[in-house]
């Protein structure tokens, strides 16, 4: 049979104690080392798992598709066009999207741009040909470009009304 001592409360009544085993200090030392190393085991465990799911994206892997520039970014009405779209990730592009836009667009092809030193992805140049409705309302409208990784980011471009920055001609 374990010795037993007898430890009391404060708050317990005269009398009253509660039993407790006696333990030997070896082995709470030998209980507090083991418990130590579970600790650091467990945690290199976890810090590697969780820095192997954090790995960094390489350099080349590719991104979202999106959308720098268009220019010109500016045509008058009944006006045919070509521009060219700026950006990442637009090299594949098949087709472009137009929100509420009075004109069309047909993707005409692709230019070879250098490399800019201070860009960390390369960027592409597609020509659009866009054909701009007669009728159409002046106002801004929305280009995307469609690739097989997905939709651009919108750009605007800008209907203005025909003759715009013509003098005005003066009557009498």
């Amino acid at each position: 049979m374990a010795r037993c001592k007898s430890w009391s409360w404060g708050l317990s009544p005269p009398g009253f104690s509660i039993p407790y085993p006696e333990i030997d200090d070896d082995k709470v030392l030998r209980s507090e080392v083991r418990m130590l190393a579970a600790w650091i085991v467990l945690a290199a465990l976890l810090g590697g798992s969780v820095s192997a799911l954090a790995a960094p994206k390489g350099v080349d892997a590719p991104g979202d598709p999106k959308l720098l520039s268009i220019h010109p970014f500016t045509s008058q009405r009944g006006a045919q066009l070509v521009v060219t779209a700026r950006g990442n990730g637009l090299r594949d592009a098949t087709a472009v999207v137009l929100e509420n836009a009075p004109f069309t667009a047909v993707i005409d092809g692709t230019e070879p741009e250098a490399a800019d030193k201070n860009s960390k992805a390369p960027v592409d140049a597609i020509r659009i040909r866009i054909q701009v409705d007669e009728k159409a309302k002046p106002g801004r409208y929305s280009v995307r470009l469609v690739t097989p990784r997905g939709i651009s980011n919108a750009r605007r471009c800008a209907v203005l009304l025909s003759g715009f920055g013509a003098k005005r001609r003066t009557t009498g």
